[in-house]
């Protein structure tokens, strides 16, 4: 496995043009961290919107900019990129309402367009741009209702342990901002040479997030990065099965999502903030109603609980979503493997599906990411007919994560026995775990 590309320190340039407009806007306009944040996301799809037609308007002109800074007449400019964003939300309509605004000031606005006029994300010949905007979502974008987002060396540990191939359908059914999307398109990309990267995207890579600014942030990066739409639907990815196919139908021509997918990864939102109590929501899972015990195993009732955790009910709808002998990788807390209560849980998994692995993580690896919940890496195959005769399953622990745990999450280096950092090919090696563990699960 590669070291974690979280520290790298080659995306100066493309980084200072995303630092600059954030401290420039986070400064000027009165916005908050995410008001920030959305305006600039607006503005890149704007940019993207531009940058596929023939005729530009994505652009500011030295006199615009002199009778902007002058306080004259603004109007030309103001109305062109007002137009722009009109356009803009009819082509992305699924991400954008009809009543969304552009909230800056005009001298922010200029400064934002003048920044952005010199670059061409379409025809960039390599992938500078998307690993700045990752870097530069890893040190704004913050997560909520129960969610957090994932770390990048996690994020790859979990696709190297699962592998996808480029003839794979993916999913993250809890996308964010795209991380594991991201992470293994980059796989791809690595490891198949010859693969029209635009073709995998729009046909291969799959997501569903529940909150639209965050489900634009992971199309945008797509669109930085590639030039390529990936599939990604904004919805409660938990609701009936045939609703959320019928939506996937009328975006990306997709008519049963059940069994569809042969690689998932995630990290649901935990229910730190609250159980799911909607009864007809729970009534469409198994998971959703009581178990009973008899003798050594359990019986699913018919009475429906009052309340579930959502990352229970996502397990059941990850299995659900893949196909016979598809593979699972998704972050649990540890009280799922090890409370006498969610006995129950651990029969159904069981029962569904072939464990693969589990990673113990240690409880600081999401403290800069917002939260310091004990969690676990778990890595299954779903049950297809065939009997396997695999009786071991591959347990191991991550101790050194490689950046610190507190909430800057400063790199940690490797250092000889002198103290002194090890430094190989001008690369600073980062002090991790992760590299020794999938060459360990590769040779189980």
């Amino acid at each position: 496995m590669k070291q974690p590309s979280l520290f790298g320190n080659t995306l100066d340039s493309p980084l200072k043009q995303f630092e600059d407009i954030h401290n420039y806007l986070y400064a000027n306009d009165s916005l908050s961290e995410q008001q920030v944040l959305e305006e600039i996301v607006k503005i890149l799809f704007i940019k993207f919107y531009d940058e596929q037609r023939e005729r530009k308007s994505f652009y500011i002109s030295d006199s615009e900019s002199l009778k902007i800074n002058s306080g004259k007449d603004q109007s030309s400019f103001l109305n062109r990129i007002n137009q722009l964003f009109e356009e803009t939300k009819q082509k992305y309509d699924t991400y954008f309402d009809s009543k969304d605004r552009l909230k800056l000031s005009i001298q922010s606005l200029a400064f934002v367009v003048k920044k952005l006029q010199v670059i061409n994300f379409k025809n960039s010949k390599n992938d500078a741009n998307g690993l700045a905007f990752q870097k530069f979502l890893g040190r704004h974008a913050k997560g909520g209702r129960g969610q957090f987002f994932t770390p990048d060396p996690i994020i790859d540990f979990c696709v190297e342990i699962i592998q996808p191939k480029p003839d794979e359908k993916i999913i993250d059914p809890a996308c964010g901002t795209g991380g594991f999307l991201f992470s293994s398109l980059r796989y791809i990309r690595k490891n198949y040479k010859d693969i029209d990267i635009q073709n995998y995207v729009q046909n291969n890579i799959f997501g569903i997030e529940i909150n639209t600014r965050i489900s634009q942030i992971a199309k945008i990066k797509f669109l930085i990065e590639c030039n390529a739409d990936p599939n990604i639907l904004c919805s409660n990815a938990l609701i009936d099965i045939k609703e959320l196919s019928l939506k996937y139908k009328q975006q990306a021509n997709l008519t049963n999502l059940e069994g569809y997918f042969d690689v998932l990864l995630t990290n649901p939102p935990f229910g730190t903030q609250g159980k799911i109590t909607n009864y007809e929501l729970l009534s469409k899972y198994e998971l959703g109603h009581k178990w009973n015990k008899h003798g050594k195993d359990y019986i699913r009732s018919n009475n429906v609980l009052k309340g579930q955790v959502p990352e229970i009910l996502f397990i059941e709808r990850c299995l659900q979503l893949l196909r016979p002998g598809g593979r699972l990788g998704i972050v649990l807390p540890n009280g799922h493997f090890e409370n006498s209560s969610l006995e129950y849980l651990r029969r159904y998994i069981k029962d569904k599906a072939n464990i693969l692995g589990v990673v113990l993580l240690p409880q600081e690896t999401f403290i800069p990411y917002g939260t310091g919940v004990k969690v676990s890496l778990l890595f299954l195959q779903k049950k297809n007919g065939e009997v396997i005769n695999r009786k071991q399953v591959f347990f191991s622990k991550i101790i050194k994560t490689g950046y610190a745990g507190n909430k800057n999450g400063s790199p940690i280096y490797r250092k000889d026995k002198y103290g002194l950092v090890i430094v190989e090919n001008g690369q600073k090696i980062i002090d991790e775990d992760f590299s020794e563990v999938v060459h360990d699960y590769n040779q189980f």
